[in-house]
């Protein structure tokens, strides 16, 4: 085993893991990785892997309500129904937030319990949020809400700064979850999750933000100093210019090609009709 050598401090000698103790880099960082929940007795389960599916038994009178085109299969005895709930959400939902303004509820009809399957309409892994546990509110993604088992939720809509409309990567109206029970959501790529303390805040890219307690503040900050802004800006203006170029440059390009076409059609057409 080798030895510190002398003159160096023991903490300077240490291998930096030795620090750690236990506790792994996302550990550390407070982030917990949301993992495919084992079921547990439940009526709803996720399986898969990445392109993950939904399995919720439905019982006699019961029904889940879904996003349009979340269904995958069902048993005989389920039939389905749809709603907007309401002009004005469904307004709001199809022009502000990305979602549907159509809610799809399948019912179950039968005398004994069915299963119904959902899934994302893209690959991608699906969340459970217990709104029980969120004080009855959530805030989501646009177009993240897949599928809620208590079809009394209701959907709503909340303005926010131009600021975040601009820079926060959310629209200029921010999706909430309202009621009890399940709520899912789809997302793509991995999920880490973290439980804010009182007064503490994270930093947050724009476009990996999925869901949010009510309690939570979302709100946007400079990124880099003054130099890391401006170069970003001149970055897309440049990469604007070179996009408005080569659009024009290809246009300029059809037309001189459609204009030799056309002169080249002209005179072979005149010498056919001299031959003739």
């Amino acid at each position: 085993m080798a030895s510190i050598p002398r003159g160096i401090p023991v903490e300077l000698g240490l291998p930096a893991q030795l620090g750690m103790g236990n506790q792994s880099p996302l550990e550390l960082s407070g982030f917990k990785a949301a993992d495919m929940p084992q079921w547990s007795g439940e009526n709803w389960e996720i399986v898969g892997e990445d392109s993950q599916t939904l399995m919720v038994l439905v019982h006699p009178g019961a029904s889940v309500m879904t996003e349009p085109g979340g269904m995958l299969l069902y048993a005989q005895g389920v039939e389905p129904s749809c709603d907007t709930g309401g002009l004005g959400l469904a307004v709001k939902r199809g022009c502000c937030s990305g979602e549907s303004c159509f809610r799809v509820h399948w019912k179950n009809t039968s005398t004994s319990p069915v299963s119904v399957g959902l899934g994302p309409s893209f690959p991608a892994k699906v969340v459970p949020m217990d709104l029980d546990q969120e004080g009855g509110e959530i805030y989501i993604k646009k177009a993240a809400w897949l599928a809620s088992i208590n079809s009394d939720n209701q959907f709503d809509m909340t303005c926010t700064t131009f600021a975040n409309a601009c820079c926060g990567g959310q629209g200029c109206c921010l999706t909430t979850v309202k009621g009890t029970g399940m709520a899912f959501i789809n997302v793509g790529g991995t999920v880490i999750q973290k439980r804010l303390a009182v007064g503490e805040s994270i930093i947050v890219d724009t476009d990996s933000l999925v869901a949010w307690s009510k309690t939570v503040k979302f709100d946007v900050k400079r990124a880099g100093s003054c130099m890391t802004v401006c170069m970003t800006v001149c970055v897309c203006v440049c990469l604007c210019v070179a996009v408005y170029v080569y659009a024009y440059c290809e246009w300029v390009y059809m037309y001189i090609h459609t204009r030799t076409h056309q002169y080249t059609n002209t005179r072979a057409c005149g010498a056919i009709s001299t031959q003739n």
